[in-house]
């Protein structure tokens, strides 16, 4: 068993990190040039690779938007890494989180449920001339 913790993202687990074929657009390797924010951790395994970047963005009070960029690395450890980003929304949890995912990224659309989100919408060619699915996770 690996054990997970989280810890602030640094450029470096962008360079190291294994990305989804579905995931490789501009929009990724555009991170890797920005200032690495307050808002932004990684959940990283204890053989030093990262299993996912997740990237929360305050809309306005109680509302966010979760960028997630999950590795081909992270199969194995998908329920210990989702258990762990339970724990983190339990202490920080806002109304409304939301996420948006490639309507045929099967796996991105996977991790987001069994995390508890809900599909909200299906936004056509929302970017890069690609549909993407809204999900939603309110706070009970």
């Amino acid at each position: 068993m690996i054990k997970l913790f989280a810890v602030k993202t640094i450029k470096e687990h962008f360079k190291n990190f294994a990305l989804q074929d579905e995931q490789a657009d501009e929009f990724f390797s555009s991170l890797l040039t920005q200032d690495i924010n307050d808002g932004m951790f990684s959940v990283i395994g204890n053989d030093k690779k990262v299993y996912g970047i997740f990237i929360v963005v305050k809309f306005w009070e109680d509302r966010f938007r979760i960028e997630a960029f999950i590795s081909k690395d992270c199969g194995n450890v998908m329920f210990q890494m989702i258990s762990k980003l339970k724990e983190i929304y339990k202490l920080n949890a806002p109304v409304r989180l939301e996420a948006e995912v490639l309507n045929s990224f099967e796996n991105g659309k996977r991790f987001l449920k069994l995390f508890g989100f809900k599909q909200e919408s299906l936004m056509k060619k929302y970017y890069n001339g690609k549909d993407y699915c809204l999900f939603v996770k309110i706070k009970d």
